[in-house]
């Protein structure tokens, strides 16, 4: 098939990477450049000169609008071919990128210079005509380019001609145009706040989620998407709206957030002694630390509020937020996170009813341009985690804190950090400690570092100080993991073991955020033989198989992302990967939820509260013969499954394309422990086949819109359908003689009955979630 021609009017980026990676010859013509495109291009364009590509860069000097460092940083890579075109104040305004190998070629003209706002946020048409469209049109353009590379008006860059210019630019002081981060144009780009594209789709999403006949819902938007504004658009379809949170510095952003969005709103405060109950107050931003005491609470009405909002939802599983939430009856609950899985395994989820209207991960914010791209670096841990002793899922303070306060542990950060580094570091440690000891040490190698953690009397001052001032790096604890956003940090250093992934999700947001200069994040994590290296790996878009030793082909980040590690660093991830890995950190994740509910989890309970719940199905064939592996089983409960493994386990494994099957096993076992297992009809099982599907609205949405379905009940038309599907794709030891449906003779009893019965509710909440 030949390639279609396209025009692309956003993120450009990422078309250019592909088409980089893949050429053989590469001529890239820009009126201007700016830093922050060259940076985005270097990794590929590395890559290309690696691999032996031919690249060739013509840049105009055209209004002096061309950055000296952007040309700086191209020197910098040997190999490229890069000639400079002095304008001599004749108009220069080609943007076009030319690629070729040995079978096809490509080229994309348009509007877009070489700068971060063309091409990821700005709004810019370029059309993509690959050379099977139009045979003639790429050999004419690299003519074309080639003609002005080579004219008397080009010059090749070198260190003197870029001086030369660098004078001129500085000497006529031109000031560039400002880009301004795609997230940030809510703020800025008129008086009416409008929801970008991410919150477009999130609040049709709610939308629909209303439209279900839902009461509850969880939005889980990776930081820097605008989850705050996102709360605000949706709130303005209610009349009176609680914004609940656990920090002052969250309650007071989020204020301002909702001004922006509808200045009209009376705004109030209910924290600490600044307390309002006003019936004229719109939206009320309260301190659940406040609200949850009685005194307060008892001011409210039960349906006081039409919409609650919950932000940073994860931690609504504390008893002072269940607290609120029993007292208060809404119209509709909102939460909102990046991270909702919380350590300690509480379930949030069921807050909400299990239902995630909308998500979004920040690898997916990252390709769509909605957060600044990392260049992650995974670097050897000197210390054994293994001699540490575990304390639940995490390692023993005392033991873990004297392994860190080491000379060695110390020098391997510092020479890690001065590797990589770039502007401004926030340094993640496991105590204060840790972070005071390593904050001394990085002042003895000659830097500005403080260590900053809640503790600290003059907290905002040193943040103020981070921010705008010389500060290169502060070492904290977990001070940076939510309510405070310095878009400027641009490298994140971590000197702890990953204990809790939605803590590790919360601390790589702090430097994802987008803001001028700033082209990447760098992300220095030190690779250990702890618990959870893998899972956070994982986080970052790391497919397992790309991390085998030996293995020559390159990992696969998100768009615009690079991921390195050093020899020792994937020796522990390859020893840590050795055979039945995986079944040991599911049993771990079981006995962990096991110590945390006080018994042994249901099905259910695991698929809510645990990160794979498929995989006991996988490991071992059904949750139950995970069990009985365990010896979680008791004798009667052995016997039933050893004599019962193939229902148990084709219930547990058929295709579910539909509810349908999981329904009708459901109906069998309406008719009790004693009957369950006897033949059924499509007329028996018709009526409540019907009713299930259209007692909750998403539903009946969801499975309840065939012919057959829509309407009211018609029996006929119900045991059509059920004869046709799914009775017949049972599978054994089911059987179908187109009258009714049997099982193949089993051993019945209780614990039969029971354990079927888990795994289709498990099933049925899975399919219904998603």
């Amino acid at each position: 098939m030949i390639p279609a021609a396209k025009l692309t009017t956003h993120d450009l980026y990422a078309s250019l990477v592909d088409a980089i990676d893949q050429a053989d010859e590469v001529y890239i013509v820009a009126a201007f450049a700016q830093r922050s495109g060259v940076e985005l291009l270097l990794p590929a364009l590395r890559r290309a000169v690696e691999r032996g590509a031919d690249v060739h860069f013509l840049i105009g000097d055209y209004l002096h609008i061309t950055d000296p460092e952007a040309l700086a940083e191209l020197l910098k890579l040997d190999g490229l071919s890069i000639r400079f075109y002095r304008s001599g104040g004749r108009a220069f305004h080609p943007k076009a990128y030319l690629f070729r190998n040995a079978e096809t070629g490509l080229s994309i003209v348009g509007s877009s210079n070489i700068s971060k706002s063309a091409f990821r946020t700005g709004v810019e048409w370029n059309l993509h005509l690959p050379q099977a469209v139009a045979p003639y049109i790429l050999d004419d353009a690299i003519e074309a380019f080639m003609d002005l590379y080579l004219s008397e008006a080009a010059q090749d860059l070198n260190l003197m001609v870029l001086e030369a210019y660098r004078q001129e630019h500085d000497a006529r002081q031109y000031v560039a145009e400002p880009e301004v981060d795609y997230a940030e144009q809510q703020l800025v780009t008129s008086e009416e706040i409008l929801p970008h594209r991410v919150q477009e789709e999130a609040l049709r999403a709610l939308q629909e989620t209303m439209e279900e006949g839902r009461t509850r819902a969880l939005t889980v938007l990776a930081t820097g998407l605008g989850k705050t504004y996102l709360s605000a658009f949706f709130a303005r379809d209610f009349k009176r709206i609680l914004f609940l949170a656990h920090q002052r510095e969250l309650l007071e952003q989020a204020e301002r957030s909702f001004q922006k969005v509808e200045p009209n709103w009376q705004t109030a405060f209910y924290i600490g002694s600044d307390r309002t109950n006003d019936e004229q107050t719109d939206v009320l931003f309260g301190s659940v630390q406040t609200l949850s005491q009685n005194r307060h609470l008892d001011r409210f009405a039960k349906d006081h509020f039409d919409l609650i909002i919950i932000d940073e939802f994860h931690h609504a599983a504390a008893k002072s937020y269940q607290k609120v939430l029993a007292h208060f009856e809404p119209q509709f609950l909102l939460g909102l996170t990046a991270t909702p899985d919380r350590m300690d395994g509480s379930d949030v989820y069921a807050l909400c009813d299990n239902h995630v209207a909308f998500q979004m991960h920040f690898t997916s914010a990252i390709n769509e341009g909605f957060l600044t791209p990392f260049h992650y670096y995974g670097i050897h841990d000197v210390i054994d985690y293994s001699q540490l002793r575990r304390m639940g899922r995490k390692y023993d303070a005392m033991e873990l804190e004297q392994a860190q306060i080491d000379r060695a542990v110390s020098e391997n950060i510092y020479a890690a950090w001065s590797k990589h580094r770039q502007t401004k570091t926030i340094g993640f440690c496991s105590s204060i400690r840790q972070a005071e000891y390593l904050a001394q040490t990085f002042r003895e190698m000659g830097h500005q570092a403080i260590a900053l953690t809640g503790q600290t009397v003059n907290r905002r001052e040193q943040i103020q100080e981070f921010e705008q001032g010389t500060l290169e790096i502060v070492f904290t604890v977990d001070l940076f993991n939510e309510g405070i956003d310095i878009p400027k940090v641009d490298t994140l250093l971590f000197c702890r073991p990953t204990e809790s992934i939605a803590i590790y999700t919360q601390q790589i947001g702090r430097g994802l955020r987008l803001a001028n200069e700033k082209s990447h994040c760098v992300i220095i994590d030190l690779i250990g033989n702890y618990k959870n290296v893998e899972t956070k790996l994982m986080l970052l878009g790391i497919v397992k198989d790309k991390l085998k030793r030996g293995d020559t082909e390159p990992i696969t980040p998100p768009k615009g992302c690079i991921i390195e590690f050093d020899t020792q660093a994937l020796n522990i991830i390859h020893r840590m990967r050795q055979p039945n890995q995986r079944k040991l950190r599911l049993i771990e994740s079981y006995e962990q939820l096991k110590l945390d509910l006080g018994r042994r989890p249901t099905y259910v309970e695991v698929g809510q509260l645990t990160a794979v719940p498929t995989g006991y199905k996988q490991e071992w064939g059904s949750y139950i013969g995970f069990l009985k592996e365990q010896g979680e089983l008791r004798d009667e409960e052995v016997e039933t499954y050893d004599a019962n493994r193939e229902l148990i386990e084709q219930v547990e494994k058929t295709v579910m394309n539909r509810s349908y099957k999981m329904v009708v096993l459901l109906s069998m076992l309406e008719r009790g422990e004693e009957r369950w297992m006897e033949p059924i009809t499509a007329e028996e099982v018709a009526p409540f086949f019907y009713e299930y599907l259209h007692t909750e609205k998403y539903r009946k949405l969801k499975d309840a819109q065939t012919v057959e379905l829509k309407g009211p009940f018609d029996a006929t038309k119900v045991e059509k359908l059920l004869k046709k599907m799914p009775f017949p794709k049972m599978g054994k030891p089911f059987e179908f003689d187109g009258d009714a449906l049997s099982i193949e003779e089993q051993t019945s009893g209780r614990e039969l009955f029971n354990f079927i019965k888990d795994i289709i509710h498990s099933r049925l909440h899975l399919y219904f979630s998603n």
